[in-house]
């Protein structure tokens, strides 16, 4: 049967290769965003911070840290990772020291939490005092409250177990955080109540803790780094994840973000800020939320 196929057999001629000409392109310049980039609108009723700071590195990495938050200037600020020796007192230290403030800042550590804890602070002019917010900071959360002209806003740190996969102990564990925050924000705040919940989800199962805690009425900010090219709030060369979105921010209907963005140094003018800042203090980066809040 094979007989019956045609043999094909090379050319004995060969025609020379051709060159086509392309053009040449210079590569393009990157746009960096501008510190006008970052001002706050007319109608902000004030800025939020969250960062995970990496084993308490706002104190043991206080300077780019303080640069950093100083750029960004917030009313308030949502922490992870504060570890269990750094106190109050030193926060407060840190921050008047990068944030000069004539009425200072107030700062209200978690008590749970193993080896780390979440923190809020808040300069003290614009703190609050709520009742019941004890109840709401559930596993390693922190609570606190800030004053605006139509009313206090409860902000709560958060900072779900890490690691794992969909379906694994630790997922298992980050449901149960989130259902306990779900139900204190529910039960013992109430879904009129104006609240923004922020900070490290560890989302690398399964989707189910934000889930859960959008149960009690709360949106999630989809939010980018300033260049728009990715939601990461997370990376680390030293660890098997790869680059994702760790670190969430939701809040209440009665609040509306203005501005909302993963502050990544690397993407900003570097007259205004290095791009060496980016990793110095922390392998998280911090997200920066402009909040209006209803009247």
């Amino acid at each position: 049967m094979l007989s019956n196929i045609p043999l094909i057999t090379p050319s004995t001629s060969w025609t020379a290769a051709s060159t086509i000409p392309l053009p040449k392109f210079a590569p393009a310049k990157p746009t960096f965003a501008k510190k006008s980039d970052f001002a706050r609108g007319t109608d902000v009723d004030f800025r939020l911070v969250n960062w995970n700071v990496e084993w308490g590195n706002l104190l043991d990495e206080r300077e780019p840290a303080g640069t950093l938050l100083a750029a960004l200037d917030p009313d308030a600020i949502l922490l992870q990772e504060m570890m269990t020796d750094q106190d109050e007192d030193e926060i407060v230290a840190m921050l008047e020291e990068a944030m000069p403030d004539a009425d200072g800042w107030e700062v209200q550590v978690g008590k749970d939490g193993g080896r780390i804890r979440c923190a809020v602070a808040i300069r003290s002019n614009r703190a609050a005092s709520l009742p019941g917010l004890s109840a709401v900071a559930t596993n390693r959360s922190a609570a606190a409250a800030i004053r605006t002209k139509s009313g206090p806003v409860v902000l709560i740190a958060t900072h779900l177990k890490c690691c794992g996969r969909d379906g694994s102990k630790e997922d298992t564990k980050r449901i149960t955080e989130a259902e306990d925050l779900r139900d204190a924000i529910t039960k013992r705040l109430g879904k009129s109540n104006r609240v923004v919940l922020a900070g490290d989800l560890n989302l690398v199962g399964s989707r189910t803790p934000l889930d859960r805690l959008e149960e009690s009425g709360l949106t999630t900010i989809d939010m980018r780094q300033p260049d728009g090219a990715t939601m990461a709030t997370w990376d680390n060369e030293s660890s098997s994840f790869l680059p994702g979105r760790l670190d969430y921010v939701l809040h209440s209907r009665q609040l509306t973000p203005k501005m909302a963005v993963v502050f990544d140094t690397q993407d900003v003018d570097p007259s205004w800020l290095p791009h060496s800042l980016r990793r110095q203090a922390s392998d998280h980066l911090p997200l920066v939320v402009d909040f209006k809040v209803d009247r």
